[in-house]
């Protein structure tokens, strides 16, 4: 219930459920990405501002079934909180599970880049060795 006494509505409850649906998805993709370039930033948080862009256009024309509930949303508390909510509960095990797989189980990927990083670095001790001395 709003603090005008207004009971919400279909428009406004689906839109905060794609709301936290589009920031989940795009959370859940970035905990997943192992490599960032501009790109991946550009797609993944440029279509989130892209979203929130479409939604406030949306709700801005007069003849829109969701006419002005954008910015409805925006004033409510409520709605802030449960989309925070929201994204807490659904990425939060995934940032949890793939910190524990990576410390805990590794896959044959990562061990290779292991081995690899260790022996860049015994190859590059060995190549700086003055050698023994006589």
């Amino acid at each position: 219930v709003h603090a005008n006494g207004r009971i919400p509505g279909f428009g406004q409850f689906s839109t905060t459920a794609y709301t936290c649906m589009v920031i989940c998805a795009n959370l859940k993709l970035a905990v997943e990405i192992r490599t960032w370039f501009w790109t991946t930033h550009a797609a993944l948080w440029g279509s989130t501002l892209f979203y929130f862009a479409y939604q406030i256009v949306y709700s801005s024309i007069p003849r829109a079934h969701i006419y002005f509930v954008m910015f409805e949303l925006f004033s409510a508390p409520v709605y802030w909180l449960t989309v925070l909510l929201v994204i807490v509960l659904c990425v939060l095990p995934d940032i949890v599970w793939r910190y524990v797989s990576d410390m805990y189980f590794f896959t044959p990927d990562q061990i290779a880049r292991e081995d690899a990083k260790v022996q860049r670095v015994f190859n590059t001790a060995d190549a700086n060795s003055v050698g023994p001395v006589e």
